[in-house]
């Protein structure tokens, strides 16, 4: 049998995200990661100079479901998507690893569903690491609301903003540098 060359496990995958065109993104995915207990990775990943997770990204609005999911990956992140609560609680429930949960608080319309699920995910996982976002505003009542082990991210973010917060807040590197989109500034938001 072969050494095992991570080079060679890269696989790349093809995702179509729709803005007001279809367009076809190319993506690195990591196939050697998936399965692996969250120290073995974070061991492999160290091991190729970045710390990759594994992210729950949970958002009833599709669009913003679709590009942030794009984002993660392309740096090099694994995610797993849910659009509603019974999905993502089905997703907690799997022996899938899982290191963030990346939830809107706003869930088809209710303000705080997020927090709740927030809370029902870290009673299930208590390592699990929480990243809150939302347009709306946040009172202190709220925050006050957050899981330990948790930051907010404000809507619109940009690709540099959630990949900054991943770095500094948790610690996820990314293993590519995110490409602007179109905006006035230079920057894709979500």
């Amino acid at each position: 049998m072969s050494a095992y060359d991570p080079k060679r496990a890269l696989r790349t995958t093809s995702v179509i995200s729709s803005l007001a065109l279809l367009t076809k993104v190319t993506i690195p995915c990591s196939n050697a990661l998936q399965g692996l207990g969250t120290s073995r990775r974070s061991s492999l990943s160290a091991q190729w100079g970045r710390v990759v997770a594994v992210i729950l990204l949970v958002e009833d609005e599709d669009q913003v479901r679709v590009l942030a999911e794009s984002f993660l990956q392309t740096a090099g992140h694994t995610t797993l998507s849910a659009g509603s609560i019974e999905q993502a609680l089905a997703l907690l429930s799997s022996p899938e690893p899982i290191d963030l949960l990346f939830i809107d608080l706003n869930l088809k319309g209710e303000s705080e569903a997020g927090l709740s699920l927030a809370v029902q995910a870290v009673e299930m996982r208590p390592a699990l690491k929480v990243l809150y976002t939302s347009g709306q505003a946040v009172t202190d009542g709220m925050m006050a609301l957050f899981v330990k082990n948790s930051a907010f991210l404000p809507k619109p973010y940009t690709v540099e903003q959630l990949g900054t917060m991943l770095g500094v807040k948790f610690n996820f590197r990314s293993s590519a540098r995110p490409h602007a989109g179109d905006g006035s500034d230079g920057a894709q938001r979500f």
